[in-house]
């Protein structure tokens, strides 16, 4: 999982997540992931309305959206048209 950075029109912060098969998020990461959502302010004051995690795929995004959505992260992936596509 890698910060990707700050989206100010959107008050909003976006990880990126590449997973090899077989592989799944650590628990310390959605610990640090759900942190930074509850905080609702970055280190530097900006706020933080959304926390966005970016999968390359929506395979591998409807494998992990579970406990992401569960803490209130949003979940996107790439579709086949390379459009960013949010997962329910």
């Amino acid at each position: 999982m890698f910060e990707v950075g700050y989206v100010d029109a959107e008050e909003m912060f976006e990880f990126s997540c590449a997973l090899r098969e077989g592989e799944h998020i650590h628990g310390w990461e959605f610990f640090k992931l759900s942190h930074v959502r509850a905080a609702g302010r970055l280190m530097d004051g900006q706020p933080i309305k959304n926390v966005r995690v970016v999968f390359i795929d929506e395979t591998v995004a409807q494998t992990e959206k579970r406990p992401l959505l569960d803490v209130s992260l949003c979940v996107y992936y790439y579709d086949q048209a390379g459009y960013l596509t949010e997962v329910a």
